[in-house]
């Protein structure tokens, strides 16, 4: 069983959490020898820290990469959708016995992205909130379409996801969300904002975040039952830099 894991932030350590989550539930469901290949925004780094893992770069990252030349951008604005359909096109040929033509537009890495892709069980968006429109959406939707076109099984695991309002956004996601396996959210919000794309049969289910799949249940009943204890129970917090409010300024949100 392979299984690609995408979209992970995992310098991130609640992405990371969520991400050791998702192993622990696939693992205990295809096995211990499932393998897993994980996408990453920043691969080099997070391999350190994680070097029992196999990463690499996302999609979209590794096939929209430009050079910044500060008097070319329009030049270059042209040519970062170009080379997104020129991999889509590749991918297209890959899927219909086409290879010799895929080899021979796609450089080394992007070939092997593709190789990943098609040699793939299940692809699996990784938990979190990145399917929201303080973000650019054109990375995560052009890994689904990719994911869609090449007929893999596709499994959005426990997001917390939209509202969208952005025409074309509604539009990819509409069907994206229509062709998911398995679509699992955090929230009732955002099993609403699926619905009020009206999209047709989306198998989806609330459930609780994945990185509660780490809870230690022997620990958490031992401190229910804890009596007299020596010191107080003490609770961690992560926080984050955030910049996306929407009803006050930024600076005052962040207080």
């Amino acid at each position: 069983m392979k299984i690609i894991i995408t979209n992970t932030v995992v310098l991130n350590t609640g992405d990371a959490a969520i991400l050791l989550g998702i192993l622990n539930i696939l693992r205990n469901t295809f096995g211990e020898e499932t393998e897993f290949i994980i996408y990453d925004n920043n691969p080099e780094i997070t391999s350190r820290y994680y070097p029992q893992l196999k990463f690499r770069k996302l999609l979209y990252q590794n096939i929209a990469k430009v050079p910044r030349i500060k008097f070319l951008e329009r030049m270059l604005r042209i040519l970062k959708p170009l080379k997104l359909n020129i991999f889509y096109f590749a991918a297209w040929c890959w899927k219909n016995n086409l290879r010799v033509i895929a080899k021979f537009i796609l450089d080394k890495e992007q070939q092997q992205d593709l190789l990943e892709y098609t040699s793939a069980d299940l692809i699996v968006s990784t938990g979190g909130t990145y399917l929201v429109e303080n973000y650019s959406l054109e990375p995560r939707i052009f890994d689904y379409r990719i994911s869609l076109l090449l007929e893999k099984a596709l499994v959005l695991f426990t997001q917390s996801l939209g509202p969208f309002s952005i025409p074309k956004n509604r539009r990819a996601l509409k069907n994206i969300f229509e062709k998911c396996l398995l679509i699992l959210l955090r929230d009732q919000k955002s099993e609403d904002n699926i619905l009020e794309l009206d999209t047709k049969n989306a198998n989806t289910f609330v459930s609780a975040d994945a990185a509660f799949a780490l809870a230690d249940a022997s620990a958490i009943e031992a401190a229910q039952n804890a009596q007299n204890l020596s010191s107080p129970l003490k609770i961690a917090i992560s926080v984050r830099d955030w910049k996306h409010f929407k009803s006050i300024d930024p600076v005052l949100g962040r207080l």
